[in-house]
């Protein structure tokens, strides 16, 4: 996508080109092949209104008259005026000799054309009016000291100037300061969002490989443990040299994309704009779901932990976790509400909801005002169900407080020792194993026993 500025420009350029052939086809009708200051200024134009004129000139106005203002022809024969007691014309040469110089045929008169165009946007000089300027010069005898003089004097010299720049910015618009400052803006975009996608592509490792950002040491050039995200920085700066740079002598210390609080922010916008948005598209393709739903204690803070159940478009059936949610209170209308809020932000029908599971807690399981029967209330056919692993969590409960079963658990646990502790023991099972069940895997009854312990 262009950048703003360079779309205006463009349409700048195209409506010029528009207003300039629409001018051509008039001034072709009329026998004439370019414009006439006349279409500005006339003998009885006041200074003022002149003034509005040229101000309501676009660039490519002003660039038109600089180039393409009518030439007297060769042929032509300029009107004479009698001054002075003879008749004087206008002479050809001097269009020549003063390339700031036009001349008007229906005005009988000379003009400065970068002064006119130009008077007043010097703040060093202010608006000038006279012949030359804001009237024709119509007294030929006086000519060279007319000439000389305003080629002497400031404002002419600032108007050439700013009339050079204008035609020199729509010639070469890509040497411009706009042109100039849209060109490296890009370039640091295109530069910046290359480093980003580094680190974002070391932080995404991290995270697929559940293992810490952070060190021992947040500095690349400290001894130490720099930890694992500035670590595979490190390793992925070997092979790209804008990375390699950034990371040596950042073009701004102050925005380096490698605070902690870049990591957090990067790990929430992949979690909450890629990630839960991937998953959401794919519970609300199959429609029908199961909400699961537990809150629990961490750092004194009580979150609500959501999952999902569906059944994708391969028709396997997917757990899905969704979003840890903070929360005030643990009521049944509070968690119910979260929930809710939840599923409405993200899009999610509450209506296809089709289960619901937790604990068996009295605020999420009663089927009057608690967690249940609110869900419910959005969602007819959310059938409650007692969460199947928090059913065995307390199965598992429990059977250990059991004498029988504690006593079992406590025979396997020296059984295990028994042969963890002496080499030649193991040895000796590990003989019998394979001697009695060739099929069995030592290493990996070795493993078993070893987590067992």
């Amino acid at each position: 996508m262009l950048p703003q500025r360079n779309v205006e420009m463009i349409a700048e350029l195209v409506n010029w080109l528009r207003q300039s052939l629409t001018r051509r086809r008039s001034l072709r009708s009329t026998g004439q092949l370019s414009l006439d200051i006349s279409d500005l200024v006339s003998a009885c134009t006041t200074d003022a209104d002149l003034s509005q004129k040229v101000q309501a000139l676009s660039k490519s106005d002003k660039f038109v008259y600089l180039h393409q203002h009518s030439k007297p022809d060769p042929l032509f024969k300029f009107p004479k005026t009698f001054i002075g007691g003879c008749n004087r014309i206008f002479n050809h040469d001097w269009v020549d000799q003063h390339k700031w110089l036009c001349y008007s045929a229906k005005l009988n008169g000379a003009f400065c054309m970068p002064c006119l165009l130009f008077n007043g946007m010097s703040d060093s000089t202010g608006k000038v009016s006279g012949a030359l300027v804001t009237k024709p010069f119509q007294t030929w005898q006086k000519k060279s000291t007319k000439f000389a003089n305003n080629e002497k004097t400031s404002y002419y010299q600032c108007s050439l100037q700013l009339a050079e720049q204008l035609v020199h910015s729509v010639e070469h618009p890509e040497t411009n300061l706009p042109a100039l400052f849209s060109s490296r803006r890009a370039d640091n975009i295109a530069r910046n969002r290359a480093i980003l996608k580094s680190v974002a592509s070391a932080v995404l490792f991290c995270a697929k490989q559940c293992i810490a950002l952070r060190g021992d040491a947040e500095q690349l050039d400290t001894p130490g443990n720099p930890g694992n995200f500035l670590a595979l920085l490190k390793l992925l700066a070997v092979n790209d040299q804008e990375l390699h740079q950034h990371l040596q002598s950042p073009v701004m210390r102050n925005v380096t994309h490698m605070s902690p609080q870049t990591q957090n922010e990067l790990i929430e916008v992949m979690g909450k704009h890629i990630v839960l948005r991937n998953i959401v598209d794919e519970l609300k393709a199959a429609r029908w779901y199961t909400i699961l739903a537990d809150e629990v204690t961490s750092h004194n803070t009580e979150h609500l932990a959501i999952c999902a159940q569906f059944v994708d478009q391969n028709n396997d059936i997917q757990e899905e976790f969704l979003a840890f949610i903070g929360l005030d209170r643990i009521t049944g209308a509070e968690i119910a509400d979260t929930i809710v809020k939840f599923l409405q932000d993200n899009d999610v029908p509450v209506a296809n909801m089709w289960g619901q599971g937790y604990d068996g807690a009295s605020n999420m399981s009663s089927d009057r005002v608690r967690v249940q029967a609110r869900i419910q209330q959005a969602a007819p056919l959310a059938t409650y169900i007692h969460c199947s692993g928090h059913c065995l969590n307390l199965v598992i409960s429990k059977s250990c407080s059991l004498p029988d079963i504690r006593n079992v658990m406590d025979q396997l646990e020296h059984c295990c020792r028994f042969f963890l502790n002496s080499p030649k023991r193991s040895g000796i099972l590990e003989l019998i194993v394979t001697e009695n069940v060739p099929d069995s895997h030592c290493q990996k009854f070795r493993t078993s026993t070893h987590n067992s312990g």
